[in-house]
């Protein structure tokens, strides 16, 4: 024929099939090796949302009873509003020791002296 070596084929085949078959093997072991290194990620990151998840449910406990915006905002107006009329009640009682001081005057018959 054309001077093939039948043996020389078929241990070249052996060798090239032997090959494809352990880089087929390599393959399946780095994608099973990649999918365990998904799998613990998967488990580290659920660990730390349930971390975080408890957290900030202590955070969320701790601040419950705090006052919110709302409730600043209405503080912040009373305070505005006892200040306003707290400063009226101090003209008005300025004004009455005016008043006072020169009712006393007449009466006395003097000057004031102020």
């Amino acid at each position: 024929m054309l001077g093939i070596e039948w043996n020389t084929v078929l241990s070249g085949t052996s060798i090239a099939v032997s090959g494809i078959v352990g880089f087929y093997l390599h393959l399946l072991k780095m994608n099973k090796d990649s999918l365990e290194e998904i799998d613990a990620l998967s488990k580290e990151i659920n660990q730390q949302i349930k971390d975080h998840e408890r957290r900030l449910i202590g955070i969320e406990n701790k601040v419950e009873h705090l006052p919110t915006d709302q409730d600043i905002r209405a503080v912040t107006e009373e305070i505005n509003y006892l200040k306003v009329n707290m400063e009226r009640v101090a003209t008005a009682s300025e004004m009455m020791s005016q008043t006072l001081r020169l009712i006393q005057v007449k009466i006395m018959g003097g000057e004031d002296k102020k």
